[in-house]
């Protein structure tokens, strides 16, 4: 059943609530009596959206800054990004954390699965690296974003002519911070403390070059929301991009 609620709440502090601040919070994507929250305790907890206590916890051992819940068959797994540099999947099966993506080479800040392909997942970090990941294979990155690639790994010619991949490939200049899919899997959105936003074709990596001008503001270490406008809802070539933006919010065409 689903609990309509028609005044504010407030889930009071308890035994098994956070002991410190929390960092994000979430409904399950795929059960809407759920929702999640992460904190700098360094736990995930799930709530029961009637009761509003939680009914679950996952201890890991570091700050969690953000999550992310697939939309996809992976409903059961959350992507956990901490203070150390991995990405750890938590199975809601079992309670625990199954295993880590390596890579990064500092915090882990902003996680998103794809909407398309329920085991592919793009992570960003504080060593301004974005890198997409099929998370059966967690010891290999499938790819780095990279800010001055403007081809893809399509090439010129469709068959990769002119595509030079590179292990040191930056995706911003700066801390990455904010990451989503569009709805129907074909772009990346990511955000970094270089005040910039970027677009990124998901299937060749290649920078689309749009740009939102000087007005974007990105320089606190926490998880930066991204939305954009449902592909199927929206005229085409006319889909919207909304991000928090210090005291404002920004809403800009996405390319």
């Amino acid at each position: 059943k689903t609990q309509i609620i028609t005044s504010p709440v407030d889930v009071q502090k308890g035994p098994d609530s956070h002991k410190f601040g929390i960092t994000h919070l979430s409904f399950h994507p795929l059960d809407m009596n759920a929702f999640f929250s992460s904190s700098f305790d360094h736990t995930l907890k799930i709530y029961d959206t009637e009761a509003f206590e939680p009914y679950g916890s996952v201890k890991l051992d570091s700050i969690i800054y953000s999550f992310a819940v697939s939309p996809t068959g992976q409903g059961n797994l959350v992507a956990c990004c901490t203070q150390h540099p991995l990405v750890k999947l938590v199975d809601l099966n079992t309670g625990s954390a199954t295993h880590s993506l390596h890579g990064h080479s500092g915090a882990v800040i902003a996680a998103a699965w794809s909407p398309r392909k329920e085991n592919i997942l793009a992570t960003g970090g504080t060593d301004g690296t974005v890198r997409i990941w099929d998370v059966r294979q967690a010891s290999r990155t499938l790819r780095m974003l990279d800010l001055e690639d403007s081809v893809g790994v399509l090439g010129h010619d469709g068959r990769g002519t002119g595509y030079h991949p590179r292990q040191s490939a930056k995706a911003h200049r700066a801390t990455v911070n904010g990451i989503t899919w569009t709805s129907d899997g074909e772009h990346i959105v990511t955000a970094g403390h270089d005040n910039v936003v970027r677009v990124w074709s998901a299937h060749s990596g290649a920078n689309t070059l749009a740009h939102f001008g000087p007005t974007i503001v990105n320089n606190k270490l926490a998880y930066k929301k991204i939305l954009t406008s449902v592909v199927e809802q929206t005229k085409p070539g006319y889909q919207l991009l909304v991000l928090p933006n210090e005291a404002h919010v920004v809403v800009a065409e996405l390319f």
